[in-house]
C-alpha cells in the first residue's frame, strides 16, 4: 500500500512538472507570435474606436437541376414518356446600397448597416463581429436579403420531339440568408500585417506579404411562399447550403509611404498601404437540404469535395487618430448534390418529376468605403 502511494505521488510530480513545462510552452508561444519587427510594423496603442462606412453589396445564386418530367407528346401523337429536363434558377439580387456604424476596441469590432434606398422594398441587413490581428484573426458576418427569382426549364435535347423551353417570374419574393464565420492565419506575423488596410489597429511600414492560411465556414439559406409557382414547379420550396473549406492562399502589403508618430495619440502618424489578396479553397465538410412543398420532412443531399475562391483588395490611409479605407470582396462558393431525389422523396401528386440533382453557384461582392476614428 506504501509502495502504491509512493508511486501515486512520484507520478503526481510528473505530470505536475510536465503540465508546467507545456503551460510555459504555450505562454511563450502566445507571447512570441506577438512579437514583430518595429521596423516593418507599427502597432497602434490599444483604444476604443468608431467607425460609419458607405457600402454596395451585391448578391447572386445561380441553381441548375436536372431532373427527369413526365411530359406528354407535342407532336399530337398522344403518347408520353419520362424525359430529362434542365430547369436553372437564377437569383440575381438588385444592387444594395446601405450605411453602417461600428465599434470596436482594438483588434475586436463589432458593427451592422442597413440598407438606404427607402423605395425598394426589399430590404437587406448586415451584421458583422470580428477579432482581426496582424497575424491571426476570425470573424463571424450575417447577411439578409430578400429578392425575386427567375426560372428556365429546358425540356430534352434541341431537335428532339419533346424538346422545349420555358420560362416563368416569381410571383413573390425569396429571402435569403448567409452566415460566414472565417478566420486566417499569416505566417510571416513578424514582417507582416494582414488587415493593415483594413484596420486600424495595426500600420505597415514596409512592404511585405505572406502565405496565409484561411478557413471558411458558409451557411445559406433561401425560402419562398409554399404557394409560390416558381418553387411548386419542382417541389421544393426551400433550400439551405453548409460547406467548411480551407485554403492556402498569398496576401502583399504595398506601402506607398509611412511617416513615424511624433506625439501622443499618434500625432504625426502618415501612411498609405493597397493590400492584394488571393484565397483559394476547398471544401472539407460539404452537404445541401431541401425542404418540399408537400410535408416538413426535409431531404438531405451529400455533396462532394467543390473548389471556393476568395479575393480582396483594400487600400488604407492613416493620418494621426483618423483612418479610412476603401475595400473590395469577392466571394465565390460552388456546390452540387451527389444523391438524387425520388418522386417519393417529394411527395407531389401524380409523381410527375423525379432523380433531381443540383448544381449551385453562390456570387458575392461587396464596396465598402469606411471611416474610423481612434479615442
Amino acid at each position: 500500500m506504501k509502495r502504491a502511494a509512493i508511486l501515486l505521488f512520484c507520478c503526481t510530480l510528473t505530470l505536475s512538472a510536465s503540465s508546467q513545462n507545456l503551460w510555459q510552452r504555450i505562454v511563450k508561444w502566445v507571447q512570441s507570435s506577438s512579437t514583430v519587427d518595429t521596423t516593418y510594423l507599427y502597432k497602434r496603442p490599444v483604444a476604443f474606436s468608431v467607425n460609419t462606412n458607405l457600402s454596395a453589396k451585391n448578391v447572386t445564386s445561380t441553381m441548375t437541376s436536372y431532373q427527369t418530367l413526365y411530359e406528354a407528346s407535342n407532336d399530337g401523337l398522344g403518347d408520353s414518356a419520362w424525359v430529362p429536363s434542365i430547369a436553372t434558377t437564377n437569383l440575381n439580387g438588385n444592387l444594395k446600397t446601405g450605411i453602417g456604424l461600428g465599434i470596436g476596441y482594438g483588434k475586436l469590432s463589432a458593427g451592422y448597416s442597413l440598407n438606404l434606398a427607402k423605395k425598394d422594398k426589399r430590404s437587406s441587413l448586415t451584421f458583422n463581429l470580428d477579432y482581426r490581428g496582424h497575424s491571426w484573426g476570425i470573424g463571424l458576418n450575417l447577411f439578409l436579403m430578400a429578392y425575386p427569382a427567375t426560372r428556365t426549364v429546358v425540356i430534352d435535347e434541341e431537335g428532339s420531339r419533346w424538346f422545349h423551353e420555358t420560362s416563368m417570374m416569381s410571383q413573390s419574393e425569396c429571402t435569403v440568408y448567409r452566415l460566414v464565420f472565417d478566420g486566417y492565419y499569416s505566417f510571416n506575423r513578424k514582417h507582416f500585417a494582414h488587415m493593415a488596410a483594413y484596420k486600424n489597429n495595426i500600420e505597415q511600414r514596409r512592404s511585405a506579404g505572406s502565405v496565409i492560411l484561411a478557413a471558411n465556414s458558409l451557411l445559406s439559406g433561401m425560402l419562398c411562399d409554399t404557394t409560390d409557382e416558381l418553387f411548386n414547379s419542382t417541389g421544393i420550396k426551400g433550400f439551405l447550403f453548409s460547406q467548411f473549406s480551407l485554403g492556402v492562399g498569398y496576401s502583399y502589403n504595398f506601402v506607398f509611404f509611412h511617416q513615424n508618430p511624433t506625439g501622443p495619440k499618434n500625432e504625426g502618424l502618415r501612411n498609405l498601404t493597397l493590400n492584394a489578396c488571393v484565397l483559394p479553397m476547398i471544401t472539407v465538410s460539404n452537404w445541401m437540404q431541401l425542404l418540399p412543398t408537400s410535408g416538413n420532412d426535409k431531404i438531405t443531399l451529400r455533396c462532394p469535395i467543390s473548389p471556393n475562391a476568395r479575393g480582396q483588395l483594400a487600400l488604407g490611409y492613416s493620418y494621426n487618430q483618423f483612418f479610412f479605407s476603401l475595400q473590395l470582396f469577392h466571394n465565390l462558393y460552388f456546390q452540387r448534390s451527389k444523391d438524387k431525389i425520388s418522386a417519393e422523396e417529394l411527395r407531389m401528386p401524380g409523381d410527375h418529376l423525379r432523380d433531381l440533382t443540383f448544381n449551385v453557384l453562390l456570387q458575392d461582392w461587396c464596396l465598402t468605403g469606411k471611416f474610423v476614428y481612434n479615442f
